[in-house]
């Protein structure tokens, strides 16, 4: 049955209030930043909107659409608290491809968060992926590396 479903994560951004102040504010830039990337590795683009299995539409802070998962993987921010959540409707998706769309956000995030501290802090830094070969699923690891 079509529903949708909202996922808590434990990823916390600043509060702000008002399209304006998330613009401008960091955390909420690198989490854009993030799922620019992850859209762009499955060819699809970032959104304000996901949509059900019956076509109707819900807004979102932001949305995932690629073409694995047409209805979108949304997320919504609380102004208040910053506080992340997923949102979809995974009727007639296999769940695998709605995990790992979610993993690779959460992953992307963290690596862009890390490696932006670091060069705060003056380190060089580096990225190497790697494609996990134990995951069926296409996952990768991540290594960021800083040098002083």
């Amino acid at each position: 049955m079509s529903h949708i479903s909202t996922y808590a994560t434990d990823l916390q951004l600043n509060p702000v209030k008002g399209q304006r102040a998330a613009e401008t504010d960091r955390s909420w830039q690198l989490f854009r930043e993030a799922l620019a990337a992850v859209a762009e590795e499955h060819d699809g683009y970032v959104s304000d909107s996901i949509t059900n299995y019956y076509g109707h539409q819900r807004k979102c802070t932001f949305s995932l659409i690629v073409p694995r998962f047409r209805y979108g993987l949304g997320v919504d921010v609380d102004e208040d608290t910053g506080k992340v959540s997923f949102v979809y409707d995974a009727y007639g998706v296999k769940e695998e491809i709605i995990n790992n769309l979610k993993d690779r956000v959460m992953q992307t995030f963290t690596s862009l968060a890390v490696s932006k501290a670091l060069q705060d802090m003056r380190y060089q830094v580096e990225f190497e992926e790697y494609a996990d070969e134990e995951a069926a699923s296409g996952r990768k690891q991540v290594m960021v590396r800083g040098v002083l």
